[in-house]
């Protein structure tokens, strides 16, 4: 309580939970580009994930940028995906003075083994598989069965026909 009144003072320590414009702008701006909600939210100086989900059903407008930019991050995705693929996975091999051995471009020399390659391949199917949730129509798979108001109908023919009954 503060000396001249009755009044207990506000705690100026912990995580924000005081909802700004300026802190949901941060939120949505990691979310866009690839980041999880759980893994902002484990940043100190974010509000946790609970707060997170108030937030979504006080305030409609942070809710509506948060959906876009989570459908923004199938991009980000997108780009993460050619990343992984373009840089080798493994673990980087050190010299007896535990400094890394480095190729003769100057790039750590890496240790290849299936379990680096299985979670290179695992962390790419899991970005094209959120990508194809968050934006289906540009990431999902194309299933061409009909329907669709951009696709030509597809056409059915009934061909009837006698056999010859000279033909046996």
């Amino acid at each position: 309580m503060s000396k001249d009144e009755n009044v207990p003072e506000k705690n100026k320590g912990g995580r924000p939970s005081d909802y700004s414009l300026e802190l949901t702008d941060k939120i949505c701006s990691r979310v866009s580009m690839g980041e999880s909600l759980r893994s902002v939210c484990r940043d100190p100086a974010m509000p946790v994930p609970e707060t997170v989900y108030r937030w979504f059903r006080l305030h409609e407008e942070f809710k509506d940028q948060y959906v876009l930019s989570k459908r923004d991050s199938a991009d980000a995705h997108e780009d993460m995906i050619i990343d992984i693929s373009d840089n080798p996975p493994g673990q980087p091999v050190f010299d007896e003075n535990g400094n890394p051995l480095l190729d003769e471009n100057g790039r750590a020399v890496l240790r290849l083994d299936n379990v680096a390659i299985q979670h290179a391949k695992l962390r790419v199917d899991s970005r094209k598989w959120a990508a194809s949730k968050l934006k289906p129509k540009k990431y999902g798979e194309k299933l061409a069965i009909g329907g669709d108001e951009s696709m030509a109908p597809i056409g059915v023919t009934r061909v009837l026909f006698d056999p010859d009954p000279t033909d046996s």
